[in-house]
C-alpha cells in the first residue's frame, strides 16, 4: 500500500478527528472500526477517484432487518415477464429496476451533518406507501416517517425535518426503507432497503447552508475527505438545479462510478 505524502496526511488530519473505534455491537452484531482516514490516491483509469473512501471500514458482517426481505422489491414486481417463442420466461429485474440506496457497495458512509440526506433510486414500484426509519447502534428507533411513492423511477432525496433527533458525533446509525407492498403499512415480510450512517466531527469543512451557498468545490472536498452522505447530497442538489451544467452532470457520473452505480447516472432526480 502506498503511504500518504505529507500534504495528504495534513487534509486529512484537518477534516476529520482521528479516533479509534473498538468493536461494537450494531442490532446485535459486532462491527469493527479503524481510524478515519482517506485512503491514499486510488485511481480511475490512471486519474484519482473524485470519492476516497476512508481506510479500515469493514462493511457489517449481517444487518438487521427482523426477518424481512431484502431483495428491494414488492413480489408482483420482482420479475418482468417477456414473451417469446417458448413460454414466457421470468427474468430477475436488473439493478436499475430495483430499488437501490445510493452508497458505496459496503452501503456504509460518513457525514458531519446533523440530519443528513438520504439517497434512494426508487423504481417503477407497485407499493402502496414507503417507510423510513433511522435506528442507532443500541436498537432504538430514534425516528420513523412516511414517504409519497414516485409516480415514476428516480432518485429521491429523503431529507430529515428539524423536529428530527439531531445524530450523535462518533455513532452509527441504520437507516430503512420499508415498501408496503399490500396496505398502506409494511408488512414483516415486505422488502426494504438500508445503510448505515456515521456522524463524524469536521474542524475545517461546514456543510453550506442555505443551498444557494453550496459549490462543486466544497463538495469535492467532501469526496476526498470520504464525507459520503454530505458529498453525494450536496452534488445531488446541484445537479437537480443545474440539469444542464456539463460540469456538474461530469462530476456526479465520476462520482457514481466511484461507488459502482454508474447504470443510475441517468437517473432523473425527484425533488
Amino acid at each position: 500500500m502506498a503511504s500518504l505524502t505529507p500534504a495528504e496526511l495534513s487534509f486529512a488530519r484537518s477534516h476529520l478527528k482521528p479516533a479509534l473505534f473498538p468493536v461494537k455491537q450494531f442490532g446485535g452484531n459486532a462491527i469493527a472500526f479503524e481510524p478515519l482516514i482517506p485512503s491514499p490516491k486510488n485511481s480511475r483509469g490512471g486519474g484519482r477517484r473524485l470519492f476516497e473512501p476512508p481506510v479500515g471500514q469493514d462493511a457489517p458482517s449481517t444487518s438487521r432487518g427482523g426477518g424481512r426481505r431484502t431483495d428491494e422489491l414488492c413480489p408482483k414486481d420482482r420479475y418482468k415477464t417477456q414473451k417469446t417463442q417458448n413460454p414466457v420466461e421470468r427474468k430477475p429485474r436488473a439493478m436499475v429496476e430495483r430499488a437501490t440506496p445510493l452508497l458505496p457497495t459496503n452501503r456504509w458512509g460518513l457525514t458531519v451533518s446533523e440530519r443528513p440526506t438520504f439517497l434512494l433510486y426508487v423504481p417503477k414500484t407497485s407499493a402502496k406507501s414507503m417507510e423510513f426509519s433511522l435506528e442507532d447502534d443500541k436498537g432504538e428507533v430514534n425516528f420513523q416517517m412516511n414517504l409519497p411513492v414516485p409516480e415514476s423511477p428516480g432518485i429521491v432525496r429523503i431529507n430529515l425535518p428539524t423536529h428530527a433527533p439531531a445524530l450523535e458525533i462518533g455513532r452509527e446509525y441504520s437507516w430503512r426503507v420499508a415498501f408496503a407492498c399490500q396496505t398502506n403499512i409494511p408488512a414483516p415480510e415486505d422488502p426494504l432497503v438500508q445503510g448505515i450512517v456515521r456522524r463524524v466531527r469536521s474542524n475545517s469543512v461546514d456543510f453550506p447552508r442555505p443551498e444557494k451557498t453550496l459549490t462543486l468545490e466544497t463538495i469535492k472536498q467532501y469526496a476526498k475527505a470520504g464525507i459520503w452522505y454530505d458529498a453525494s447530497a450536496g452534488l445531488a442538489i446541484l445537479k437537480y438545479s443545474n440539469p444542464k451544467d456539463p460540469t456538474i452532470q461530469a462530476t456526479w457520473q465520476n462520482l457514481l462510478v466511484d461507488v459502482q452505480l454508474e447504470a443510475l447516472s441517468s437517473a432523473p432526480l425527484k425533488n
